[in-house]
Order: C-alpha cells, then sequence, then structure tokens
C-alpha cells in the first residue's frame, strides 16, 4: 500500500497589521490645517510622527500640537484619512481624540 501524502504547500496564514492610533486635528490661526498625530509613532528623541496633505511626513512635538490647535471634526478629517488608508500608506487607522495612556494600544 502506498503512503498517503497530503499537501504541504499551503500559503502562509497572514494576520492584518494591528490599527495605527491617530489623533486628527485642525490648527489655530488663519488656516485650520487639519493634520494627524501618530503618538505612538516615534520620529526621533521627544517627537511623534505627523502627516498633514501638505509636507507630509514629518516630526511634531505632541503637546506643542496639542496646545496649538483643536480636535478635529469627522467631516474635517474625512479626506485626510481616506488619504491615510489609500496605497501607499494603506494605514489601518483606530482614531482617538487624545493619545493612548502608556502600555494601552487600540
Amino acid at each position: 500500500m502506498a503512503p498517503h501524502h497530503t499537501d504541504v504547500h499551503q500559503p502562509p496564514v497572514t494576520t492584518p497589521d494591528p490599527p495605527v492610533v491617530v489623533v486628527f486635528r485642525v490648527s489655530r490661526g488663519d488656516l485650520h490645517d487639519v493634520f494627524a498625530l501618530f503618538p505612538n509613532i516615534q520620529w526621533s528623541c521627544g517627537t511623534v510622527t505627523c502627516y498633514a496633505h501638505a509636507g507630509q511626513h514629518g516630526a511634531a512635538d505632541y503637546a506643542a500640537c496639542i496646545r496649538s490647535s483643536r480636535p478635529a471634526l469627522p467631516e474635517e478629517y474625512a479626506a485626510l484619512r481616506a488619504e491615510l488608508e489609500a496605497g501607499p500608506c494603506r494605514y489601518r487607522l483606530a482614531v482617538r481624540r487624545r493619545r493612548p495612556p502608556v502600555g494601552r494600544q487600540p
């Protein structure tokens, strides 16, 4: 009797990337620019990653950005969110109003 063979070449199981915490804000002043802060993605020492239509990704002082802006409304950040969720970024976003406490994720 011939041995029973099974297909050992199955595709690898992939899990989706975890959601990325984002805080959408609107700058105060004349321009009212909408920008995104990624409090859990460090850019460099003491700064976090931010994103805006103009300028794209960059560094930001989280506390200073919070002081000089206000929370963005969903209709204000809809276009920026769509841009971040589309290519090439393709973020899975977890929108928050503020930075999550240390040790807590989306």
